[in-house]
């Protein structure tokens, strides 16, 4: 006699061998005891619609059976609370349409959490599973819950998965394992995802400094492994750490002098915080600990630009400049820097745009004065880097039950419905007045990429985009490689203003749909001036590599622009004649000569 177990995500009843058996319901197991033998099973709807029919054999050594019946995916979170129970339990696996799930059943084949969760890894002691944007730490030894954690947008490449978690009223970041292990403290106001280069970016206290796989923190990216040679200054040390996501000692100036901290940048930090009992105070470089700032956190320090401090304190959150101090009544503030580029002259000028407020988990957006702009009704906003018109901090995102969009964070507009499943923001380079920022959006689990207008460039249909900028001192330059259904194609713009067009602006244009194993943004060394030559890529197909030229040398010159040259690629001297990429760059200058000499002559014109 063997225990035959269905698990369905539809309601619907069960026969075998044509004899009604019962009612399998969503998302539980409908038991049936049978006789070693073979039977036919057939699932119905209540209407009596035949949803599937199957043969099933029950051999004599088997004891239990597990029927997988999932006709679509159902993923409402209905209960994650594990009751103790005396009755074995188990981990058990099934392959959905959308991937790998797991759940926890007792001997009696009672589904213990109440729903299907997709698996993500596990040690011997934690297994880790993931239900929409959250993530469930579950002990192997009884399959309680030991921590929860929330997605801080993973792109699913590192092995280090940045996570938050609730601290009190507060929401802390750090970085988790496949297993659901803190590899790195929850000691972050937010953090990214690990790059190629083994580094994340973090966000402390207001300030970007980088972070490496084994905790170490650096001041910025730039200090961190580069090629594999160590940086030649010494990282951040973290101290002190204690459970509660804090830490005693951040900047540890100590281990410092003051000629190296002001070769650093870091001459304009007289004070730094630290943790004492269960409050937060700012101490200058001797240690002592001083009551200019005693509060429950710090949101944000700065004592270089315009002197700001952001804290909480007694439920109350503070804004302090050099000048005044403004007051919210809220959980945590962000205060929304607005940047205004003068291009090369270097007298750009930042100010508070506004205020990001956050109550009970919720956001909205306030003026200083305490106004309200957006109520505060949104799971998460977020300020970015974005450009525009010389300008950062005027565009954010806004979330809402999962997807988000933009808002304008000077009004509290709301710029596009909610249709989005992601948002990056290509960043652009604040040290050019000539550059708009990007963005590459996801919907329907695909990508595309629109522009600062939110009018689109490429449509949602790619797997995933890469997006690199290049600036030039005539204008700026983007490339991206676009991945769809295991193939990859390119697309490339350039925007040009030079004295050889009389500064009017000039946009060039190249893309290919994705059809080959494999493209690679070649640099260009023999380009007529600095940036503005004829740039190409290499592509693979199978294993045999092949050049393709985007543009003709010297183009750029004429005043008017032939739109002929719009998405004209040179394919027809593309030849897959290179076995690997190495030996196609060991040739590609003498190829780009070549080509170049041929289209520069041409095209060639005396001035």
């Amino acid at each position: 006699m063997a225990i035959v177990k269905f698990i369905s995500d539809f309601q619907c009843n069960i026969f075998i061998d044509l004899e009604y058996v019962g009612v399998a319901q969503a998302d539980k197991m409908l038991k049936v005891s049978l006789e070693p033998g073979s039977y036919l099973i057939e699932a119905m709807d209540e209407k009596g619609k035949s949803l599937k029919k199957y043969a099933l054999n029950v051999s004599p050594t088997e004891t239990q059976v597990l029927q997988n019946l999932h006709f679509y995916d159902n993923t409402s979170l209905t209960n994650l609370n594990v009751e103790e129970s005396h009755k074995k339990k188990t981990l058990v696996k099934c392959i959905f349409p959308d991937g790998e799930k797991a759940t926890v059943i007792d001997s009696e084949g009672n589904n213990c959490l109440g729903q299907w969760f997709f698996f993500i890894g596990s040690n011997d002691e934690t297994i880790l599973l993931k239900n929409d944007k959250t993530y469930y730490v579950l002990s192997t030894e009884d399959y309680l819950v030991k921590n929860i954690y929330y997605d801080a947008r993973y792109d699913g490449k590192a092995d280090l998965i940045p996570v938050y978690k609730e601290i009190g009223i507060d929401d802390m970041y750090g970085f988790i394992d496949k297993s659901g292990s803190e590899v790195i403290p929850f000691i972050y106001d937010y953090v990214w995802n690990f790059e190629e280069t083994g580094f994340a970016k973090v966000k402390r206290f207001g300030c970007i400094h980088a972070v490496g796989k084994d905790g170490t923190l650096y001041l910025s990216m730039d200090e961190t492994e580069s090629e594999g040679k160590k940086c030649s200054h010494t990282p951040l040390t973290v101290a002190n750490n204690d459970n509660d996501g804090h830490i005693g000692v951040y900047y540890s100036p100590h281990i410092l002098s003051k000629e190296e901290s002001e070769i650093r940048g870091f001459d304009f930090l007289q004070y730094y915080p630290i943790k004492n009992d269960n409050h937060w105070g700012l101490s200058f470089f001797d240690k002592k600990v001083i009551s200019l700032c005693i509060c429950d956190r710090f949101f944000y320090l700065d004592d270089w630009n315009e002197n700001y401090l952001v804290y909480r304190k007694n439920g109350i959150c503070f804004i302090e400049d050099h000048e005044k101090e403004y007051s919210f009544k809220a959980d945590e503030v962000i205060a929304n820097f607005r940047t205004v580029f003068e291009g090369n002259a270097g007298h750009d000028e930042t100010s508070i745009n506004n205020v990001i407020i956050r109550k009970s988990k919720k956001y909205g957006i306030a003026d200083l004065s305490g106004k309200i702009l957006l109520h505060v009704e949104y799971d998460l906003i977020e300020p970015t880097d974005a450009v525009q018109g010389n300008v950062t901090g005027n565009v954010g995102i806004v979330w809402k039950d999962g997807l988000c969009t933009f808002v304008w964070m000077v009004t509290g507009e709301i710029l596009e419905p909610f249709k989005y499943e992601d948002i990056i923001v290509n960043k652009a380079d604040g040290s050019t007045w000539l550059m708009y920022s990007t963005y590459l959006v996801k919907e329907n689990g695909k990508y595309g990429c629109i522009d600062f207008e939110r009018k689109p460039i490429l449509p949602s249909v790619y797997d995933t985009i890469e997006f690199k900028l290049e600036i030039d001192s005539y204008g700026y330059h983007y490339k991206m490689l676009l991945y769809k259904d295991g193939k990859v194609g390119t697309y490339e713009y350039c925007n040009y203003r030079s004295d050889c067009n009389n500064y009017n602006v000039l946009e060039l244009v190249f893309s290919i749909e994705p059809e080959y194993d494999e493209c690679v943004f070649l640099n260009n060394k023999k380009a007529v001036t600095n940036f503005a030559g004829m740039s190409y890529v290499a592509v693979r197909r199978n294993d045999k590599w092949g050049i393709i030229d985007n543009k003709p040398a010297g183009l750029y010159y004429y005043y008017d622009f032939d739109d002929r040259w719009r998405n004209n690629p040179n394919l027809k001297e593309l030849d897959f004649k290179y076995n690997s990429l190495e030996e196609l760059k060991d040739d590609a200058d003498n190829e780009f000569e070549r080509r170049h000499d041929k289209y520069i002559n041409r095209h060639r014109f005396d001035w």
